[in-house]
């Protein structure tokens, strides 16, 4: 019902968000577990290759476990400057979102964690900032990721995690 609005994170109920989205106009609260939001990692390998990485937001992943997956080199958090210039964001506000009309896309390598592509329901992405949030239907991620990756389209893989 809220498909593609942009709500803002208000506060918490237990360990759920609650978001606030305007439809039309009226304001709703909606209530978002922590399983259906995602975080978005800007990563860089030894040789300066991207991988925009999308898990949900409470994995903690093995970064040497992904670079092996990858078949990359060492994997490290990209600098500030790096993520502003290729995604036009500051640290803790990536998204997938921003590979839209990003002239940077195609060098960034679009990676997302096969338990997101698998859940139900939705999924909110951060949008504009890290206080606001994008939902849409979970079905149409690899939809939307193939729009936004269409030369080599995104890798969907098993994120190996911390547990």
């Amino acid at each position: 019902r809220f498909h593609g609005l942009t709500g803002v994170i208000v506060g918490q109920r237990g360990a759920a968000y609650e978001v606030s989205v305007k439809s039309g106009n009226k304001t709703k609260m909606v209530v978002a577990r922590p399983e259906h939001l995602v975080k978005n990692l800007l990563l860089r390998d030894t040789h300066g290759d991207l991988y925009l990485v999308v898990a949900f937001g409470d994995t903690r992943l093995d970064l040497k476990g992904l670079a092996r997956a990858l078949g990359s080199t060492r994997l490290s958090f990209a600098p500030a400057e790096t993520m502003r210039e290729t995604l036009g964001a500051d640290p803790g506000c990536a998204s997938m979102l921003g590979l839209l009309h990003n002239p940077h896309a195609q060098s960034i390598h679009l990676v997302i964690d096969e338990a997101v592509a698998g859940v139900q329901g939705d999924i909110g992405f951060a949008a504009g900032g890290n206080t606001r949030t994008v939902l849409f239907p979970a079905a149409a991620l690899p939809t939307v990721a193939k729009a936004l990756c269409p030369q080599d389209g995104p890798r969907v893989l098993a994120l190996p995690a911390i547990r």
